[in-house]
């Protein structure tokens, strides 16, 4: 199964100045969320040159690679006359399909918290990531990176 969204995120309307902004990874990355649940990325270099080198990752759920999401290659986009293109492949036969139940996490509001970390540029948010789940930490439900700084 194979998704595609290119362009504006939405449509023209007095809210965005009739100047909508263009989709971008974060977003793409939520859109097939709300479609398949959750999922994480790993970094991903694919053999096609149907995409972008510097933006492309493996989807992956419950330790299973189930396809790969990237930013279509600019040559490509610029060949089709295409504007900014996002694009995911996803295996359905390996996507989970059992039933959904919600579950009570709080009574009390959602609270989000921002941490910055100082780390050399070699280590990768895998590494991060463990130590951060071996951590336990009770009432933490998600973390996720948003943003690389380097000067």
């Amino acid at each position: 199964m194979a998704m595609l969204f290119s362009g504006d995120r939405e449509s023209q309307s007095l809210s965005n100045a009739g100047k909508p902004s263009k989709v971008d990874f974060g977003f793409f990355v939520q859109k097939i969320s709300n479609i398949i649940g959750e999922f994480e990325l790993r970094e991903f270099k694919t053999a096609h040159s149907l995409s972008h080198p510097f933006q492309s990752a493996q989807i992956v759920i419950e330790n299973e690679v189930v396809g790969e999401l990237f930013r279509v290659h600019p040559d490509v986009e610029d060949s089709y006359d295409l504007d900014i293109t996002y694009m995911c492949e996803l295996d359905f036969s390996k996507l989970p399909s059992g039933l959904k139940t919600a579950k009570n996490s709080s009574k009390y509001q959602a609270s989000y918290r921002d941490l910055s970390l100082v780390m050399p540029k070699e280590m990768h948010y895998e590494k991060v990531k463990s130590v951060i789940e071996e951590s336990s930490v009770e009432h933490l439900v998600r973390f996720y990176p948003v943003d690389k700084y380097s000067d």
